[in-house]
């Protein structure tokens, strides 16, 4: 199982950079891109906790505690655990000595099903050291909703410092970020030149100093000397940083900006008068008529029927959506014959025509 989460692990890395169709070459350049954009995600993260404090959910001290300690991620996983400390009721089961035993019952849901769990907490009052069933510290490194629920039990309003692991503290310096690499980040340079030539006087000192006994003590205890006073100047930093007024990340989506009526007239939506409406009405009519119908007049037709006769027709013909009509009244077909158009023209049209027939 531990080899499978590290293969996926590995595949989730380079997700992005490689694939199977990857030469070695290529290969080789884009490790150095991912371990780049590694490193850069990694400065931004430490930059954006130190820069920015997310509010707490509660009143608790052990939450204001993480807050000055921890990252913003590790923070946010944190307040996940207070936050489910609310489905949680401890009870004070044995006492031994200094070791008290809870009983925390916590409901959880399981899709739509509502379900009950008893775990065991072990406290040591005297150093507030916990042990919990759960075991989320040994497999996370942060505490359990558990442990907190008997924290609220027995009054506890801070944690010791073996519940806040180095490896989440926002003020943790990497040895390894000083180092100069190919995949190194560009923001770092200027600490990374300072860190060379610190590390070559050093060299130097250490040279002329392990010549004797005596000129190495006296420079492990400036050295220790030093340190000391530098971590006291690097912990009032950071309480005066944290006093400061950030602003606080909240929970809220930024949203949209209202929609605010600008100056001036509308590009489209202008008054018209009435004289402007009419001419538009007009126009369309006009349109749909000259589309619609299409007028011809016919003079002399010429018509050689299946006998061989000529015929000649004078009439006026209206020519209507490929139909034509004789005095708007009958309607000749293309394929119509011409006995079929005399025999119609003799019966409805008296007077109307002239036929002439040329034996």
């Amino acid at each position: 199982m531990s080899t499978t989460q590290r293969s996926e692990s590995i595949h989730a890395f380079f997700d992005g950079y490689i694939n199977s169709t990857t030469s070695l070459n290529q290969f080789v350049k884009q490790y150095d891109n991912a371990l780049r954009s590694r490193a850069k995600k990694e400065f931004e993260a430490d930059f954006n906790s130190m820069d920015t404090t997310i509010p707490c959910g509660s009143n608790s001290s052990i939450e204001k505690q993480f807050q000055s300690e921890f990252t913003n991620a590790k923070f946010k996983e944190i307040q996940v655990e207070f936050r489910s400390k609310m489905n949680c009721s401890a009870s004070l089961n044995s006492m031994e000595d200094c070791f008290a035993t809870y009983h925390v019952l916590e409901e959880i849901l399981i899709g739509d099903i509502r379900k009950e769990r008893v775990l065991k907490v072990v406290l040591n009052k005297e150093n507030h050291d916990f042990k919990c069933e759960c075991s989320l510290f040994e497999f996370r490194g942060i505490v359990c909703r558990h442990v907190l629920s008997v924290c609220s039990q027995e009054r506890i309003v801070s944690l010791p410092e073996k519940y806040v692991l180095t490896r989440w503290k926002k003020n943790i310096k990497r040895k390894h970020s000083y180092i100069k690499t190919s995949y190194g980040v560009t923001e770092l340079k200027p600490q990374m030149d300072r860190f060379d030539k610190l590390c070559k006087h050093f060299y130097e000192v250490a040279e002329v100093a392990a010549e004797s006994e005596e000129t190495t003590e006296d420079l492990h205890e400036t050295l220790r000397l030093f340190s000391s006073n530098m971590s006291t100047k690097d912990s009032s930093l950071i309480e005066e940083n944290l006093n400061d007024d950030f602003n606080p990340i909240n929970s809220n989506r930024i949203r949209s900006p209202k929609h605010v009526k600008r100056k001036g007239r509308p590009s489209s939506k202008r008054k018209t008068f009435v004289v402007e409406t009419i001419a538009k009405r007009s126009r369309k009519r006009t349109k749909k008529s000259d589309h619609a119908e299409l007028t011809t007049e016919c003079n002399i037709g010429m018509v050689e029927n299946q006998f061989g006769s000529n015929i000649c027709v004078e009439s006026s013909l209206e020519v209507v959506n490929g139909e034509h009509y004789l005095d708007s009244s009958i309607a000749v077909g293309n394929c119509m014959s011409f006995m079929d158009l005399l025999t119609t023209c003799e019966t409805t049209l008296t007077g109307s025509s002239q036929v002439c027939t040329n034996l």
